[in-house]
């Protein structure tokens, strides 16, 4: 407003020196007779108004530059009222243009092709073809926002068709530029990519180098679509060295996220990496929220891809907080469905389903915004078509009266009434259309989500009943050693020798531990997966912890003459449930006194990982196991009988319960083992 202010103060001095200047012109020529007196004073009259219109008019487009809308228009339409009553056509044409402007701008498209179309009335009375070619681009891009994509390009091509006659080599390139555009809408690849080369011959020739990145990083996105992913990669560096010519950052962080999408598309996630982590940083610092958006989340998939699941959650929380931030619904969509994924890979149904809502939540409204956004755009059709019907009608109605001088009133009532019935019943066919798509869609979201829940549940049924027929053939199994070897005593304990019987006896009481400790299990397991068992986090010492749980199992490891060693500074504490991370490690060292040769060493870690999380290592220096028996580990589907070949393997049901109460304490574990040279048991717990 300060410059709106001192632009009209500067224009009122002007007219103040003006008139001073006219009339001291009058004084001096006081001698002239009285008829050239009045010729001169009609003369400078008309400049006097002129100039005061030009005024007004340079005042609008300075206002409008500033986005000062309503003022640049109060000034425009005082710059046409005089501009009208002198007949500059030139200047009555820029000043329908530049209030066309403004109407599109407000999305007032009626009006802002009423004023387009004037513009163009009062060019073609001096044949002003500059006026006329900007004034149809104009048009153009009015008909392809409100996406009439056949009238747009009916414009385009008679913007085109003029600046060719003018010789214009800037407006012919960029006209192309648009007419590529309008195809690329249209899903006609061809065309766009024939329209968009025209184009940038032409950039190419006169050296307009932002122009031709513009159009490289166009071409590269079409190539992109019809899978010549290499060829789009070489477009998009063309781009990006353009805009490095001409220190374009917002230019090179778009092409640099380009490239990266580019190599995302053909999985080469390691090499895209690089691109996008340029981009975030170019976009963070000129502070492009939606840019960031956008490169966050590529970098988030390009991560998961390469399995750096901590960076990919950190970049995908990111572009999630600013995406609500922004409330950029497609990368809404985008991220929620990434972490579903996510979080269903890893097992993590909780999670994995509250993004899936949250994901449905989101495509609901998209799709509803959509579909009024259809109806919107149809209904805007229709008016425009309306509103041309209406000025071709009165044009014709105009030959007409000059040519018969005669209108029926009636036939013109009757005219009005049958548009009326005509809108009133397109508008009631559209509402009902509407309403029973509607109804179609959300059943049919509805009965996918169920059928999808339904598969889901199926598949962790099958599942489970795999894993409860394995372990009901280890208990029946349990069960007959028991009763073979307790009949065997019952009969024949008196023919037996003390050693025997000892033998038999020692074989019984393992095989009755072993049955007592999977039920047991069995049990916690059941327990944890009903949500019974309730966890209560603190923080714990390490070193008491491992120290306290080596202890206990030192009688079993002296068996076998093992040494059980602990590696852990005194003042390194963790956050977890103290009964269920103790039921952990003492399965994890249990299982590795199990596989440890005879004399051998157990050593147990505990540290901060780079991801300040609390690590805890079990390893010992037993046979092994090849990366194939690793990955069946923590799994229900698999049956233990599979894995390995060493006849004290269990019923791997421990570990099973070992996963389930790590993550129940927020940690993740995971296993590192070679053949004959023993095995890591690897966990992660909070710090705090």
């Amino acid at each position: 407003m300060k410059k709106q202010q001192v632009i009209k103060g500067l224009n009122q001095i002007y007219l103040f020196l003006f008139i001073l200047l006219l009339a001291n012109l009058s004084y001096s020529q006081n001698e002239f007779v009285v008829g050239k007196i009045d010729n001169k004073n009609i003369f400078s009259l008309k400049q006097y108004n002129l100039a005061k219109a030009n005024s007004y008019y340079e005042d609008g487009i300075a206002l409008l530059d500033e986005y000062e809308l309503d003022d640049s228009r109060e000034n425009l339409n005082k710059a046409l009222e005089i501009f009208l009553s002198e007949k500059k056509f030139e200047s009555i044409g820029n000043c329908y243009q530049n209030l066309g402007i403004i109407a599109e701008i407000e999305s007032d498209f009626d009006l802002a092709i009423e004023s387009y179309n004037l513009a163009i009335d009062n060019y073609l009375k001096i044949d002003f073809k500059s006026g006329l070619a900007d004034a149809y681009n104009n048009l153009g891009i009015v008909y392809c926002i409100n996406s009439q994509y056949e009238k747009g390009l009916d414009y385009y091509f008679k913007s085109l068709s003029i600046e060719e006659e003018l010789g214009n080599e800037e407006g012919i390139a960029y006209s192309y530029g648009n007419i590529g555009l309008v195809y690329r809408k249209m899903n006609n690849n061809e065309k766009a990519i024939e329209y968009y080369n025209k184009s940038l011959e032409i950039k190419k020739r006169i050296q307009d180098k932002h122009g031709m990145a513009i159009t490289y990083n166009n071409l590269g996105s079409l190539y992109v679509r019809v899978d010549s992913v290499d060829r789009a990669i070489e477009l998009f560096n063309f781009a990006y060295q353009l805009n490095l010519d001409t220190e374009n950052t917002e230019g090179q962080a778009y092409s640099l996220h380009n490239i990266g999408d580019a190599l995302n598309a053909k999985s080469d996630y390691v090499k895209a990496i690089p691109y996008l982590e340029k981009s975030l940083e170019i976009r963070s610092k000129l502070n492009d929220e939606k840019g960031m958006t956008s490169s966050l989340f590529s970098l988030a998939e390009a991560y998961l891809n390469t399995k750096n699941y901590n960076k990919f959650i950190s970049h995908i929380k990111s572009s999630y907080d600013l995406s609500y931030k922004m409330n950029l619904s497609e990368f809404m969509l985008k991220t929620n469905w990434i972490y579903y994924e996510y979080y269903s890979n890893i097992s993590n149904p909780n999670l994995a389903l509250s993004h899936l809502e949250e994901f449905v939540r989101i495509k609901k409204q998209v799709d509803e915004q959509e579909r009024s956004d259809q109806i919107l755009e149809m209904q805007a059709r229709f008016d425009t078509d309306k509103k041309e019907r209406e000025l071709l009608e009165k044009d014709n109605q105009i030959l007409v009266l000059e040519k018969e001088k005669k209108i029926s009133d009636l036939q013109i009532a009757q005219d009005r009434m049958l548009k009326a019935f005509l809108l009133i019943t397109v508008v009631l066919i559209l509402v009902i259309v509407f309403i029973l798509y509607k109804r179609y869609r959300n059943r049919t979201l509805v009965n996918q989500i169920l059928e999808d829940k339904n598969n889901q549940l199926e598949e962790a049924n099958a599942t489970k009943n795999k894993f409860f027929s394995i372990i009901s053939h280890d208990l029946s199994n349990y069960a007959s050693v028991i009763e073979s070897l307790s009949g065997m005593i019952f009969r024949k304990h008196q023919k037996m020798d003390v050693d025997m019987l000892e033998k038999n006896l020692h074989t019984l009481n393992k095989s009755a531990v072993e049955n007592k400790n999977m039920i047991k299990s069995l049990l916690d397991w059941a327990l944890a997966q009903s949500r019974r068992i309730k966890t209560n986090p603190q923080l714990l010492n390490a070193s008491e912890y491992c120290n306290s749980l080596v202890l206990s199992l030192q009688n079993i490891a002296a068996e076998k003459n093992i040494s059980l060693k602990v590696f852990v500074e005194s003042n390194f504490v963790f956050y977890a449930d103290k009964n269920t991370m103790e039921t952990v490690l003492r399965n994890l060292i249990s299982n590795a006194i199990k596989f440890s040769a005879d004399n051998s060493e157990i050593q147990i870690y505990a540290k901060q990982d780079e991801q300040n999380m609390a690590e805890f290592v079990v390893r010992d220096f037993g046979i092994g196991m090849s990366m194939e028996d690793a990955s069946k580990l923590f799994r229900l589907d698999v049956n233990p009988n599979t894995i390995g070949d060493n006849p004290n393997k269990g019923t791997g049901f421990g570990l099973i319960l070992c996963k389930e109460f790590v993550h129940m304490n927020n940690g993740s574990i995971y296993v590192k083992s070679e053949l004959g040279k023993g095995t890591d048991f690897i966990f992660n717990l909070p710090i705090k």
